[in-house]
């Protein structure tokens, strides 16, 4: 079931993030809007555009959420295979979604002080 829901929560982002259904959304208002006359811009009239999109937007929040925090997972794990494999590189950093912000601010100032190092090395 897991996979299931995952697979189908990739499937719909990429389909509801197509121009086709920009599209649709955009038919969908302008028929909402042109039937506002027929149905004397009632409160019910209103009410159906506000609560579906509303509910509308609700769902996809999470479904962009669930997508985002997969491909961030996905790319820590590829970065970390990386850090890894490259001889001289910090494992520290294979760690670094478990370490505090100091921590994380610490190793930003240590890697760019080395980069501009690198950089007057390479300059000089």
């Amino acid at each position: 079931m897991d996979e299931f829901a995952r697979h189908a929560a990739h499937k719909i982002t990429l389909v509801v993030g197509s121009w086709q259904v920009f599209l649709l959304a955009l038919l969908l208002i302008a028929g909402w809007a042109l039937s506002g006359p027929i149905f004397g811009f009632s409160d019910t009239w209103q009410l159906v555009i506000n609560t579906s999109t509303t509910i509308v937007t609700f769902l996809l929040g999470i479904l962009i959420l669930l997508e985002a925090n997969r491909q961030a997972r996905e790319s820590k794990i590829v970065h970390d295979e990386l850090i890894e494999s490259i001889r001289g590189a910090s494992n520290a950093l294979v760690n670094i979604d478990k370490m505090s912000e100091e921590q994380i601010d610490s190793i930003e100032q240590q890697l760019r002080a080395r980069a501009r190092r690198d950089t007057d090395d390479q300059s000089g």
